[in-house]
């Protein structure tokens, strides 16, 4: 596997980039950048620091008085704002320009114009993340390639992504989000995929629009930002979504593959069998048939390995060789799901907590569900925040997650938030359940009810801040990232 680490600037080069003037006299210090951050608590040196813009509806914009002074403290080289000539120290590495969101896309446009590789762009409902990181460790097999940080997939991700690329990487892998109306446009002015996933259409984001024909219009926006003779890839609920509407695949000379459990699918998952470990699948790929292992449970993996698979054909690699890379597959550290074996408050009460508490709808609850019917510990318990941006469909496709709780063998709900707090009510008289305004009240109330030998999994959308509770059972110090053998089952009682 091949990685980069490549210096993109010069203070002369970014200046020009930047279409404005060295100061007189330069930085002390001589500049290299490396990277591009939005965040002061990734920076680090050789990062070039643009305080983010603000997320919609955001009541506090970023900080920038606080954030440059942050960002420079952690080592970034340099730190772009738009605030007025002298409102940092004369000394401090700081170039004034007169809209930082404007010279971020200066940035994002150079970058993407010194990168000769292949952009890969994935968007869809769920999958995304998922869909990236597997697609990242098969193709940096190839080749050097980079992929977008985290869920960085707003306006802010796609640029620093952008903005960062070694011209030496052979690919690219970046993901989009589209939460509404004409959002994901604004993101692809710089883009310019070879080839575009769009994985599946569901109900995320889905109060913000009229229905989820909408969302997939907006989302094959970045079908029509492919170039040349780029290729689409489509799951094949948004083949399906699109034939009862708009028909917006058949209205364009596209070149495009499908993607499902259908047999008309170009790329066919024909069997899946997950355990707490591993997937293995079936998938048939140009009329071949592949034995796909991964070491990593759950049929969202398998179905994300199927547009991997499909990408990889697109591009014109070798599958067979795809396939065998699949099966040395980590997830990354920062990827959603992590588990970890918690000492709560240090008294010796061992749990496991499943941190999956970034984002929430009703298909990656699901899919938790399922790993948790798995699951043979002594008690479960589901510690989750209302799905938000549903609209008037919250109360609906919050009430339809009763049966998946069940089925699960969940033992106790610990709810937060008005939706969540109504199926609790629901559940009442058949498991265990408790009412929380915030957070902090929920992990109050398992820090005083925990016993040990719990499994405790975390699941809400992030602004809920959910990975709270995990910080308030127990500090940094009393607790592990679980490694792949060990599960709670292993400590609790018999």
């Amino acid at each position: 596997m091949v990685t980069l680490k490549a210096r993109l600037w010069d203070y002369g080069g970014l200046c020009h980039d930047l279409g404005i003037s060295p100061a007189d006299p330069p930085p002390a210090r001589p500049v290299f950048i490396d990277r591009v951050d939005v965040d002061a608590e990734y920076c680090r040196p050789n990062s070039l620091f643009v305080p983010r813009m603000p997320h919609r509806d955001e009541i506090e914009p970023p900080d920038q008085p606080v954030e440059v002074p942050a960002a420079l403290e952690r080592g970034a080289s340099l730190a772009l704002t738009d605030l007025p000539p002298g409102s940092f120290a004369a000394q401090a590495p700081v170039i004034y320009v007169p809209d930082r969101h404007a010279a971020l896309l200066r940035l994002a446009r150079a970058g993407r114009d010194r990168f000769t590789g292949r952009m890969i762009a994935i968007t869809g409902s769920v999958g995304k993340t998922t869909t990236k990181a597997l697609l990242h460790h098969v193709l940096a097999h190839v080749g050097p390639a980079e992929m977008s940080r985290g869920n960085y997939n707003g306006i802010n991700g796609v640029a620093i992504t952008l903005a960062s690329l070694s011209p030496a990487a052979r690919y690219c892998v970046t993901e989009i989000s589209s939460a509404f109306p004409g959002s994901l446009p604004s993101k692809l002015p710089h883009l310019e995929p070879d080839v575009a996933l769009l994985t599946t259409i569901g109900h995320s984001h889905l109060g913000n629009f009229p229905d989820r024909a909408a969302i997939l219009r907006d989302k094959f926006h970045l079908i029509e930002a492919l170039q040349g003779d780029g290729i689409a890839i489509f799951g094949e609920d948004v083949i399906a979504l699109d034939r009862q509407h708009d028909n917006l695949i058949a209205g364009r000379d596209l070149s495009w593959m499908s993607v499902g459990r259908a047999s008309w699918c170009d790329v066919q998952l024909l069997e899946a069998e997950t355990s707490l470990d591993d997937v293995r699948a079936v998938v048939r790929v140009g009329g071949r048939r592949h034995a796909v292992y991964l070491p990593v449970p759950g049929q969202a993996h398998a179905v994300a390995a199927c547009h991997v698979l499909a990408c990889v054909h697109a591009l014109g690699l070798d599958v067979a060789q795809a396939v065998d890379c699949l099966a040395g597959y980590a997830a990354p550290g920062n990827q959603r799901g992590a588990r970890w074996r918690v000492n709560v408050g240090n008294r010796g009460a061992i749990v496991e907590v499943i941190d999956d508490s970034q984002n929430a709808a009703p298909e990656s609850v699901a899919e938790l569900m399922s790993y948790l019917a798995l699951r043979r510990n002594g008690r479960k318990v589901l510690v989750m925040a209302d799905m938000l941006e549903l609209g008037d469909h919250s109360a609906a496709l919050h009430g339809d997650l009763l049966p998946g709780l069940i089925e699960a063998g969940v033992d106790e709900l610990v709810a937060v938030g008005p939706f969540t707090g109504q199926l609790a009510d629901r559940l009442q008289g058949r498991i265990a359940v408790s009412k929380h305004d915030t957070p902090l009240m929920a992990a109050r109330h398992l820090f005083a009810t925990l016993k040990g030998g719990e499994l405790v999994a975390l699941k809400g959308s992030g602004d809920w801040e959910l990975r709270e509770v995990l910080r308030r059972l127990s500090p940094a110090a009393h607790r592990t990232r679980a490694g792949r053998n060990w599960r709670i089952e292993h400590d609790a009682p018999t």
